[in-house]
């Protein structure tokens, strides 16, 4: 079996009018690809479109690499078919390549000669590209020469690509036969193979696109040799890094005329575009607006203290603190309630809220110490947060200089402040209650998450989990800031006697007070429980005695504006701020807000 070298000839497209000898050493790659034998700027063809193999038979085989338009002779291939091809065959390539199977110099392969298959015979283009290649009839044909010259003079002359073209006396193209009359005609041993029609060039379609594809040929010579590529790099790394990578497509400014149409065009699709998008905009908002409401609706905001039924349902503690029941601290009972309770600390985990649905931990501190003595409230609860941020924690105070009370008559005064700390790496907010009784220091802390302090900070500031008797009220007191350079009976003596007189002069009551902090600080010291006692009893009947005077001051008050006596009643009024001027004592500041009840 004699070998037969075969070419394509492009018969349309970008290419057209070029042909290209098949390898039987390395397959031919048809594509836009870098990589590619043959490389096309026609977007409808793959990176690798197909691969055209010399097989070692003779046969030229074809594998379809793409999923884009390839025919044979009219009929689709699938991507990675491959079937054989035989010369004229018509291959069609997108939608406006195509080119045809040629053997190189008219040889017939013995196969084709067998069982008479000519180019004429198997080329059968597409119906869209008929029109562009030339008529098989009038397809010029070759003159074998005889079977007895096998001589060198008996070889076919082919003209070159650059060779000149023949001169009218050879004859036109598109001639059954090649006719001469003069001796060179009748010479037999030299075949003349005539100029290739070139079919009449189709006029482009009009492209909607503002760039359109330049015309230019594609073919690209093959790679360079191996030791042109970088150092590090193969060539077939730079082929698989290619692969898919395209030439830039030649462009130009559009005319005005296509920039209105492409406007126009466009314009529609877009503002559908858009009213679409806010539609699906508008009902996203709408469901996630009803989801939020549905499900703030069901969330209790501000908290409340939860209730079984009409009834409160608490759990008292009282404190070890050596007041019997007159001082307790409660707290919501939950049935996974846990309570610890020490000698100076009592911890409880419960929950707040109507459903129960919050975390609430209370801490109640008890600190009895000598030095308490030696603090006033204020200064005790500053040097309390100093203890606590040393501790770690990440403790931040918002302190309230407000005094704030418990209870009525003179009240019992405490220190408030909101606070945030990490605990078990769980944020909590909280509010701290801070309270000076005698030598005694009592804390209370209520927590609840961090997340919860939105709708649970109003229950924890103006619920204080504590309560006091009346008798707690008017036994309690706490350390003074002035002190007397004088001994303990001394400063007995003077308030006693100040006490008798104190119904014509109210004026000296804070006197009489602090005179009594004193005493009684001194002998808690000394452990002198005699003084203690009598000091106690002289400060019960100094707050009789305040109580009774306020009263008949009220008495008065009322009666001076129902007389509409404006003036007596304003001066009734200042009399009392007079002699209730302790800012420790609630009736200070109800005198103040002008509350008389």
């Amino acid at each position: 079996m004699s070998h037969v070298k075969y070419q394509i000839q492009f018969v349309s497209g970008e290419c057209k009018g070029e042909s290209r000898e098949l390898s039987e050493e390395v397959p031919v790659i048809l594509g836009r690809s870098r990589s590619a034998t043959v490389r096309f700027l026609a977007p409808d063809i793959s990176g690798k479109h197909l691969e055209l193999t010399i097989l070692p038979s003779g046969d030229v085989a074809l594998k379809n690499l793409s999923l884009h338009r390839t025919e044979v002779n009219n009929k689709s291939l699938s991507e990675g078919e491959a079937v054989i091809l035989s010369v004229g065959d018509c291959i069609a390539l997108g939608d406006t390549t195509a080119f045809v199977l040629e053997a190189v110099g008219g040889a017939v392969p013995e196969e084709a000669e067998a069982d008479g298959r000519t180019c004429a015979t198997n080329f059968a283009p597409p119906e869209s590209l008929k029109a562009m290649m030339p008529s098989v009839a009038s397809a010029p044909k070759s003159v074998v020469p005889p079977a007895s010259v096998s001589h060198d003079e008996a070889k076919t002359e082919i003209p070159e690509d650059d060779a000149p073209a023949a001169s009218p006396d050879e004859g036109a193209p598109g001639a059954e036969t090649v006719a001469d009359v003069s001796p060179a005609a009748n010479d037999n041993d030299r075949t003349v193979i005539p100029e290739p029609v070139v079919a009449e060039k189709p006029k482009p379609m009009p492209m909607p696109f503002v760039a359109k594809m330049s015309p230019a040929k594609a073919v690209v010579p093959p790679p360079p040799p191996k030791e042109e590529v970088e150092e590090g790099q193969t060539a077939q790394a730079d082929d698989e890094d290619n692969d898919n990578e395209t030439m830039i497509m030649s462009t130009r400014v559009a005319t005005l005329e296509e920039m209105d149409m492409l406007r126009k065009t466009r314009k529609p699709k877009l503002n559908k575009r858009v009213i679409m998008l806010a539609a699906a905009m508008v009902v996203s908002a709408g469901i996630v607006g009803t989801s939020f409401v549905v499900s703030q609706t069901n969330i209790e905001n501000p908290l409340t203290w939860p209730m079984d039924g009409d009834k409160f349902n608490d759990e008292v503690i009282v404190p070890n603190i050596g007041v019997e029941n007159d001082f307790i601290v409660y707290f919501p009972r939950h049935r996974s309630m846990q309570v610890v309770k020490e000698s100076n600390r009592i911890m409880a985990m419960t929950r707040i809220g109507k459903r129960r649905d919050v975390s609430c931990r209370i801490i109640f501190n008890m600190n009895k110490s000598m030095d308490n003595l030696s603090l006033s409230r204020q200064k005790g609860f500053k040097a309390w947060q100093d203890k606590m941020m040393a501790t770690g924690g990440q403790w931040n105070f918002d302190v309230d200089s407000n005094v704030h009370f418990r209870g009525k008559d003179n009240g019992l005064p405490y220190q408030l402040a909101r606070y945030t700390r990490s605990v078990d790496k769980s944020a909590w907010f909280g509010v701290v209650m801070y309270i000076k009784d005698r030598d005694w220091e009592l804390i209370l802390q209520k927590e609840i998450p961090s997340s919860e302090r939105y709708r649970g900070e109003s229950l924890l500031v103006n619920t204080p989990f504590i309560s006091v008797t009346p008798r707690y009220v008017l036994n309690h007191w706490e350390p003074s800031d002035v002190t007397f350079d004088m001994p303990v009976q001394d400063m007995l003596g003077e308030a006693r006697l100040m006490l008798n007189r104190t119904v014509a002069t109210p004026r000296m009551w804070p006197h009489i007070l602090n005179l009594l902090r004193n005493i009684m600080a001194t002998s808690l010291r000394a452990n002198d429980t005699a003084t203690y006692a009598i000091a106690m009893d002289l400060l019960r009947d100094l707050r009789n005695k305040q109580s009774q005077w306020l009263n008949n001051q009220k008495i008065s008050y009322f009666g001076a504006q129902a007389k509409n006596l404006p003036k007596l009643a304003a001066t009734i009024r200042q009399d009392c701020l007079t002699v209730f001027s302790d800012e420790d004592d609630f009736r200070c500041h109800q005198l103040r807000s002008d509350k008389w009840e």
